[in-house]
């Protein structure tokens, strides 16, 4: 589709006066297999069609209506006939020019173009575009803290935008800036269109333009056009298009990883910093071992098929509850592997100015919904957002103003099969009720101490892929009762590994080596509160089938702190007991 298409739908409906908001006017695109900026595109779409004089204005440029790109002097002689008429030729440069150049557009934009013709028969009509519209109007502010310009800018563009004179005259005004920071006097009077970033179809057309002129760009091995595609959706063409246009003139390779980080660069400058990409590519051989992370690795394996598919019916919100160090997080990652969609970690948008915190929050939920096929991750969750309701405003409202815009993106149906949530808390207590029902719970428990062996193997095999080791080893056998003894999660065992690969000075990890890093280790976590966080994980878990126990409880190991709350032959949970334990452990837990 032509990314100006939303423009022009807008205007075939009746709409004279639209606030653009979203991509840059400067960003590329393809056009009849060149490349231009996205206003040039604009400019000759609206004068083909609707025989328009395309004028921009911005504080730093001044105005511009483009009078070398007209061929006829006759025609030029017209527009500054009208432009002088108005006020708007060889304007002085003073601290009023913004308000002379808007009166002058609101007069000019009023005027009857029935008799207006081109040259060539055509009628013509004028299309004026403010630049950095927040910048002329901005919002926000105080009453009183206006200048006066601003005042008088905001009133002429409220009245002209809804003038019948500006509808009947067949004229287009076009304010482009950033929505949120526009004055909302001025943003009610427009109708607003948000120009999309590119997606799949617009990136591959940009991309097979761009390769054509760019002939002599090359690649690294492996890194395809559709991998190119894939890297960059929903991201501005400016990008790739530096690089492409870089790696063919100055005859040099380009990589996967610099495409990542033009693209890491892009996102967190369109979400002003409250989204950030999370690296997946990583996740393609990882395998994650044992009874209490197979349950949720399943689910969420099937959960991955249905964001491939796009399927409506699949949850929008999860949330990992558990103990630290039990393999949340690389679920959360392979999820966006395998369903071969972006993942954007969450940041908290909570700022230190009045209303940043709220205009940041509807940033990174619009982004979010905007970017989709994705999966959005937030890491501890109750530590990352405010997530419940307090009479405390010491921050001027800005938490209890992110909790509302979560809350309110959480209860999106339309997000289901295109955007995934998915959230990790080892303190799911932290977080309130309303904001706990809008997930689906899944407990990640701390790790069997039978699975402990295949655990080791596994992790060590991730940092040193030459290792060859056995679960069934004595020596694996005897350090996994050490570790389990200590309290280690598979995070503490993968820093425990690591640092006796180091001391090792070998390439590869041997039973010895971890049986030395098993009684080298200094466990930084005490029992009680891992036990305390998976308890409160059963309690929230959503349903009886997430449990690692449910498909049959007889065969399910049992620790020793499930023994008396949960039945070993039924794998009923005694919820009575469960709550006494849970407050028994509550005065020395500290997770």
């Amino acid at each position: 589709m032509n990314p100006t298409e939303p423009i022009l739908q807008a205007y075939r409906e009746g709409q004279s006066a639209l606030l653009l908001s979203g991509r840059s006017l400067y960003d590329f695109v393809a056009d009849n297999g060149r490349i231009r900026p996205l206003f040039e595109v604009l400019r000759r779409t609206l004068f083909r069609e609707y025989g328009m004089v395309f004028i921009s204005y911005s504080m730093a440029t001044g105005l511009n209506w483009f009078e070398s790109w007209i061929p006829e002097e006759a025609d030029r002689q017209t527009i500054r006939h009208l432009l002088r008429n108005n006020n708007l030729l060889d304007l002085p440069k003073t601290e009023n020019e913004v308000v002379s150049v808007v009166r002058g557009v609101a007069s000019l934009s009023r005027t009857n173009t029935e008799n207006l013709k081109w040259k060539d028969g055509r009628q013509m009509r004028f299309a004026i575009c403010f630049e950095f519209s927040e910048h002329l109007t901005p919002g926000g502010l105080t009453n009183g803290t206006q200048t006066d310009s601003q005042l008088i800018v905001t009133e002429l563009v409220h009245l002209t935008s809804q003038s019948l004179a500006l509808r009947d005259s067949g004229n287009l005004i076009l304010f482009h800036g950033r929505e949120t920071l526009v004055d909302e006097l001025v943003c009610s009077a427009l109708k607003r269109v948000h120009l999309l970033q590119p997606d799949k179809t617009e990136k591959e057309d940009f991309l097979t333009n761009a390769l054509n002129l760019y002939s002599d760009a090359t690649f690294e091995n492996g890194l395809t056009p559709d991998a190119i595609v894939s890297l960059t959706i929903n991201t501005p063409n400016r990008g790739i298009e530096n690089q492409l246009r870089a790696s063919h003139r100055g005859k040099r390779i380009l990589t996967a990883k610099e495409i990542s980080e033009q693209k890491n660069r892009d996102v967190e400058q369109l979400s002003e910093g409250t989204l950030r990409p999370l690296e997946t590519s990583n996740m393609q051989n990882v395998r994650l071992v044992g009874k209490n992370v197979e349950k949720p690795n399943n689910i969420l394996m099937k959960l991955a098929d249905c964001l491939l598919k796009g399927d409506p019916s699949m949850p929008a919100n999860l949330l990992l509850a558990g103990a630290p160090g039990t393999a949340k997080t690389d679920l959360a990652k392979l999820v966006s592997f395998l369903g071969k969609s972006p993942a954007y970690e969450m940041i908290s948008p909570k700022g230190s100015l009045v209303g940043e915190t709220e205009r940041k929050a509807r940033l990174q939920q619009q982004a979010l919904k905007e970017w989709t096929p994705n999966v959005a991750f937030c890491d501890e969750i109750s530590e990352s957002l405010p997530l419940e309701r307090s009479e405390f405003d010491g921050d001027s409202g800005a938490s209890r103003a992110v909790t509302a815009t979560l809350l309110t993106a959480l209860s999106d149906e339309t997000r289901r099969g295109k955007s995934l949530l998915i959230a990790t808390t080892n303190r799911p207590w932290a977080m309130g009720a309303a904001m706990r029902s809008r997930f689906t719970v899944i407990p990640v428990l701390f790790p069997l101490k039978e699975d402990f062996p295949s655990i080791i193997v596994t992790t060590a095999q991730r940092i040193a892929p030459n290792s060859q080791l056995s679960a069934t080893d004595s020596q694996i056998i005897e350090a996994a009762n050490i570790f389990y003894q200590k309290g280690a999660n598979p995070r503490h065992l993968r820093s425990a590994l690591s640092n006796a690969l180091l001391l090792s000075g070998k390439s590869v990890i041997e039973p010895n080596d971890i049986f030395f890093a098993a009684h080298d280790l200094c466990a930084t976590t005490d029992f009680a509160s891992t036990v305390y966080a998976d308890l409160w994980a059963i309690k929230c878990c959503t349903s009886r089938s997430f449990l690692p126990w449910s498909d049959a409880p007889s065969q399910y190991g049992f620790p020793d702190y499930l023994k008396g709350i949960v039945n070993e032959q039924t794998g009923e949970i005694d919820e009575t007991e469960l709550t006494k334990r849970i407050a028994e452990l509550k005065p020395n837990a500290n997770v």
